[in-house]
């Protein structure tokens, strides 16, 4: 039952299970590391987190079944597996722009108060996710229109999206639940 460890400079990738179940409270993941595997923290006391400005990508569980009350992504993640963050104590979430994927059940069973998707998070021009056409949200029609912030065109905003007001993207298609079309651009 590990209740530290320090992860050298050197290491680019933690491994599937690496440190299931211990005792770990304090994990700091170097800069040179960038991809951490499923289950790798799964089921420790981890109060603190520190991920390194290289890391790409959290795997399915990562973290599930730990103490983290906050939590600093680098913009580098471009990845956030399913139940990567579950059963934790956070309160506050920032995506970065740099994420075009997030798993299911990724925060659930937490104590989130404030979740905040950074403008363009997703963006979609001519050079930036250009083939992006379907955008899928588990949540009906109405659900999604009073996600979307006021702004002269609130039909219209969805400032993941793009960087540019009034953040419209074209060739997406919103999807709710049922696979219900909720909004088209």
């Amino acid at each position: 039952k590990l209740e530290s460890i320090e992860i050298p400079d050197s290491v680019i990738s933690i491994g599937q299970s690496a440190f299931f179940v211990n005792k770990i409270t304090n994990i700091v993941i170097p800069d040179s590391t960038i991809s951490i595997g499923m289950f790798a923290f799964n089921s420790n006391e981890a109060e603190t987190l520190i991920l390194g400005n290289s890391l790409t990508t959290i795997g399915d569980g990562a973290f599930k079944r730990n103490k983290l009350t906050s939590l600093v992504f680098p913009n580098s993640i471009t990845s956030i597996g399913n139940s990567a963050f579950i059963e934790n104590l956070l309160t506050n979430v920032e995506i970065p722009n740099s994420v075009n994927s997030i798993g299911n059940y990724a925060f659930s069973n937490n104590q989130l108060t404030n979740i905040v998707i950074r403008d363009s998070a997703f963006y979609k021009e001519d050079t930036s996710n250009p083939n992006l056409v379907k955008i899928t949200i588990n949540k009906t029609c109405s659900d999604i229109k009073n996600i979307q912030a006021s702004s002269t065109d609130s039909t219209k905003y969805y400032p993941w999206l793009s960087s540019v007001k009034p953040y419209t993207a074209t060739g997406v298609t919103i999807y709710g639940s049922n696979n219900e079309i909720c909004d088209t651009y």
